[in-house]
Parts: structure tokens; C-alpha cells; sequence
């Protein structure tokens, strides 16, 4: 079954509230979908959601239109919706590569016969220059970090390729590293290669280790200067001493 009831109090308040974010995508059928891809059957006073599936790694779904029962990609649904065509160009494509990436900026219609974007097309399609930072508009992971598709099936980091296209090949075991600590910044000024050592002790002299926040251990022992170390294996995070010697001990605890 491709259809899951909605509430329909919260969807009737988001369109109403919220109409210049719903599109509808068929003149003559109930379907609506909003900027972030959610697709919507509208029939009879009832909102559904519309399940999508990846087909070839693009977001798709199944409609029913004038009675036969099609697939689309949610891609060309949003172009539909939102994005003008008056050429009548029958195609959409990512502009950075990356298939699940379906922001409205990130699509484009095309002929079918249309030349692919370069890889070095698509990262300027989706940088943003500006004095400072270059800030990478496209999709990003849950990090913050933006991606590109530069070969088939193989998302690069947006950082990464930017130092490549700047400065030249990434040694192997190399990191692209930041100066400015933004994850979505491309801007090769900013950019430097390390070890995961000079990562690691880079993120801990900015205070960005997640252990450097922590005020005490899971046992409570507190992480003063005096009770902590850094090992080789620490990455950045503090070491307990009193927790070390209770494991020592075979996780007895002495009354200090």
C-alpha cells in the first residue's frame, strides 16, 4: 500500500499557513509536494502522504495520473511544481551530481540530448564566493561537510575537491583540513592538508574536542588538570586517571 494517512488538521494548518511553500503538481489530479519533497494526495477532505523509494539512487515514487498507475522522480515533480519551463524541456538534472540532493537550486531542466555538467561545473554551480569564507550550498552531511558527485557513485567533499582544483593532487592518508573551522567552506585559503595527528591536535588546540567540553567523567570523577592525560589514542579527549587506576585494580574503587 503506497499511501499513509496523514493528520489532517496539521496538514489543512501548514497549507494555509505555509501555502507559498506546496506546490501542485498535475493541474487535473490531487497531488501537491512542498519544497522539501513531501508529496501529497489530496481527495475527499483526506491528506496522505505518498511513500518515495530510491531507484537508482533517485528519490521516486508512483502516482496515479488519469488513471494508469506511473512512476516519477521526485526530482521532476519539484521542477514541476516550483521551477518554470517555458521551453517545455522534458528533463531535470542535478546540478552538483548528487541524486538525492533536491533543493530547488540544485535542479535544473535540460533537453535529453544535453551535455552532462563537468564535476568543476557543478562545485562552482553551487559555491557561494564571498570575502572569507566560499560557502557550499549543495547537499551536505549530518557533519556539515558539502559533497559533489565528481565519478559515478562516488561523493566527493566539496573541500576536498576545491583544494584538488586549487592546489593539486591530496597525498594518500591526507586530510583536507580547515583554518577557518567551517565546514561548508571551500575557499582553498582556508584550507591545508594534515595527518590525522595534525587534525586531531589542530581540533584540540581550538577547543573543538567534545572530551574538552566534558567537566567530569561517567563516574564523576572530575576532569581537572591534575586527574587527566592525553594518550596516543585519545583523540583529543581526556584521559581519567582515578578511572585508569580503577580499572587497574579490576574495577575496585579506593577511598581516597
Amino acid at each position: 500500500m503506497d499511501l499513509i494517512q496523514f493528520n489532517q488538521e496539521e496538514m489543512e494548518e501548514e497549507m494555509s499557513i505555509r501555502p507559498e511553500l506546496w506546490g501542485r503538481v498535475f493541474p487535473e489530479n490531487p497531488y501537491f509536494i512542498n519544497k522539501d519533497g513531501v508529496i501529497l494526495k489530496v481527495e475527499n477532505g483526506k491528506y496522505r502522504i505518498i511513500h518515495t523509494f530510491l531507484r537508482m539512487g533517485d528519490p521516486c515514487c508512483k502516482l496515479v495520473v488519469n488513471g494508469s498507475r506511473l512512476g516519477f522522480k521526485v526530482a521532476w515533480l519539484l521542477a514541476t511544481a516550483f521551477i518554470p519551463n517555458p521551453l517545455h524541456l522534458g528533463y531535470v538534472r542535478h546540478l552538483n551530481g548528487v541524486k538525492t540532493d533536491n533543493q530547488l537550486e540544485n535542479l535544473q531542466w535540460i533537453t535529453k540530448n544535453q551535455p552532462l555538467l563537468t564535476p568543476e561545473q557543478r562545485f562552482w554551480g553551487m559555491v557561494r564566493k564571498k570575502e572569507g569564507c566560499w560557502e557550499w550550498t549543495g547537499y551536505k552531511n549530518p557533519k556539515g561537510y558539502g559533497y559533489l558527485m565528481v565519478k559515478a557513485g562516488k561523493p566527493t567533499g566539496a573541500h576536498r575537491f576545491s583544494y584538488e582544483l586549487h592546489k593539486g593532487p591530496i597525498p594518500k592518508g591526507l586530510f583536507v583540513c580547515h583554518t577557518c573551522d567551517n565546514p561548508v567552506c571551500s575557499n582553498p585559503d582556508h584550507l591545508f592538508l594534515g595527518t590525522v595527528k595534525d587534525n586531531t591536535q589542530d581540533m584540540v588546540k581550538k577547543g573543538r574536542s567534545h572530551g574538552q567540553r566534558l567537566t567530569h567523567c561517567k563516574r564523576g570523577h572530575e576532569l581537572s588538570y591534575e586527574n587527566t592525560y592525553h594518550n596516543a589514542n585519545s583523540r583529543g579527549i581526556r584521559v581519567c586517571r582515578k578511572c585508569q587506576r580503577i580499572r587497574r585494580l579490576g574495577g575496585i574503587e579506593l577511598s581516597t
